[in-house]
C-alpha cells in the first residue's frame, strides 16, 4: 500500500484546528456554558465548531496513528518489534521530550502572572513553577501526573506512547479476528476504560488515567480495521457515489455533541460522545479519499501543513503562551493571537527540520544497525 499523502494533509488540518481551540479558549467567552453572543454560540454549537475542534481532532489523531502504522504489516514488512520501538521512540518521545523541556525554560523566563480579562483555563496554563517530581513524570510517564502544567497538549502523547508499544498486539488480533469482531473488541475495550475510569474517580477518588489509555486503544483498532480494509472501502460503488453526502455527514456527526447534545450527560461525553466522533472521522476519511476531494488534500500548503502537523500540535500552545506573557500589556490580544498564528507556524518549520527530522534519522540508523548486528551475528 502506498503512503497516502491525503491522511498527511487531514493530520495539519486537525493540527490547526487544534491550535485554533486553543486560542479561543483564552476567552472566557468561549468557556462559558450559556452566552448572548450569537457568534459565539453559532462557533460553539453548530459545525462550525470543526474549525476549532480540539478534542476531536485528536480522536482523529488516534485514528491516523492506527491506520498509518498498520500499513508496514499489511505490505508485509518484516518487522522486528525492537527495531519498531525504537524508531517509535525517536519519532514520537524525543520530540516530545524535548517539547518538555522548551516549556519549562520558556515558563521560567517568560511567566508574568495571571493576565486580567483572559480565561481560567489560560491563567491556570504555567501557574505551577518547576518542580522535579512533575519533570520525572513528564519524562517516565509515572503515575497520573498533572500532564498539561507545561504543554496542554502532552497528555494525548502519554496515551499515544503507551499504546504504540502494544501496537503490533493489536494489528495481530484485527487481522486475526476481521473487522466485525474487532469493532465489537475496540467497543469492548473503551467501556471497561471509562466505566474503571469513572469508579476510581468519583468512588475510590483515585486519579489515574491508564484506563483511559484503553479507552483510547478502541480508536487504534478503529484505524487499524479501516487499514486492513481501506481498498475494498474505496473501491465500494457507495461510497464513492455519495461521497459528497459521506463528507457532509462526517461533518455533522464529527461535531455532534456541540450542535446536537450539548448539555453534559453522565458518560455521554466519553462514550456516546467520542464514539459518535469516531464514525465522524471514519466517513472524513473514506470522504476524503475519494475524487476530487483526494486531489484537494494533495494541494501543496496542506501537504506542508501534513509536515509539520507533529511540531505545530507541540509548539502552537508555547509560542501563544510566550507571547500573550510578553505582549499583553502592550498590544491587542487579536494582534497577540495572529502574531502566534505566524509564530507557531515558523516554529513548527523550525522543529521539523531540526528536530523531528534528525530524531527520525537517527532512529532509522539505529534500527539499521541493529539489524545489521543480528543478521551478522546469525551469518
Amino acid at each position: 500500500m502506498r503512503r497516502i499523502d491525503e491522511l498527511d494533509s487531514l493530520r495539519g488540518l486537525a493540527a490547526v484546528t487544534v491550535m485554533l481551540s486553543h486560542y479561543f479558549l483564552i476567552f472566557p467567552v468561549f468557556l462559558s456554558a450559556e452566552g448572548n453572543n450569537i457568534g459565539v454560540n453559532l462557533l460553539k454549537y453548530s459545525p462550525l465548531h470543526i474549525l476549532w475542534a480540539g478534542h476531536e481532532a485528536v480522536i482523529l489523531f488516534f485514528i491516523l496513528s492506527g491506520l498509518v502504522l498498520t500499513i508496514p504489516f499489511i505490505n508485509n514488512e518484516k518487522t522486528n518489534y525492537g527495531e519498531y520501538v525504537l524508531k517509535r521512540i525517536f519519532r514520537i518521545y524525543i520530540p516530545y521530550i524535548v517539547a518538555v523541556l522548551v516549556a519549562i525554560i520558556a515558563r521560567t523566563l517568560f511567566y508574568s502572572g495571571p493576565k486580567q480579562g483572559l480565561s481560567e483555563w489560560f491563567n491556570g496554563l504555567w501557574n505551577h513553577g518547576f518542580e522535579y517530581k512533575l519533570f520525572f513524570e513528564h519524562l517516565f510517564f509515572i503515575g497520573s501526573f498533572n500532564n498539561v502544567a507545561y504543554d496542554p497538549v502532552l497528555w494525548s502523547l502519554i496515551h499515544e506512547m503507551r499504546i504504540s508499544l502494544v501496537f503490533p498486539l493489536i494489528v495481530y488480533v484485527v487481522k486475526k479476528y476481521k473487522w466485525k469482531k474487532s469493532i465489537c473488541i475496540a467497543i469492548v475495550c473503551s467501556l471497561i476504560g471509562i466505566v474503571l475510569t469513572k469508579l476510581l474517580n468519583s468512588r475510590l477518588n483515585i486519579d489515574v488515567d491508564y484506563f483511559m489509555t484503553l479507552h483510547y486503544t478502541s480508536m487504534f483498532i478503529i484505524g487499524s480495521i479501516l487499514a486492513i480494509n481501506l481498498n475494498k472501502i474505496l473501491q465500494n460503488k457507495f461510497i464513492i457515489k455519495f461521497r459528497f453526502y459521506l463528507l457532509l455527514i462526517g461533518i455533522l456527526i464529527y461535531t455532534y455533541r456541540w450542535w446536537f447534545f450539548p448539555k453534559k450527560v453522565p458518560l455521554h461525553v466519553e462514550i456516546i460522545g467520542d464514539w459518535m466522533i469516531v464514525f465522524g472521522v471514519v466517513s472524513l476519511i473514506c470522504a476524503l479519499l475519494t475524487d476530487p476531494f483526494s486531489s484537494i488534500m494533495k494541494y501543496r500548503p496542506l501537504l506542508f501543513l501534513g509536515k509539520i502537523s507533529y511540531s505545530l500540535y507541540l509548539y502552537h500552545a508555547l509560542v501563544m503562551l510566550i507571547l500573550v506573557h510578553l505582549m499583553y500589556n502592550y498590544l491587542n490580544i487579536y494582534v497577540i493571537l495572529f502574531i502566534s498564528i505566524i509564530g507557531s507556524l515558523l516554529v513548527a518549520s523550525l522543529a521539523q527540520y531540526f528536530i523531528e527530522r534528525n530524531a527520525m534519522k537517527i532512529g532509522k540508523s539505529l534500527s539499521l544497525k541493529k539489524y545489521k548486528l543480528k543478521y551478522f551475528n546469525h551469518g
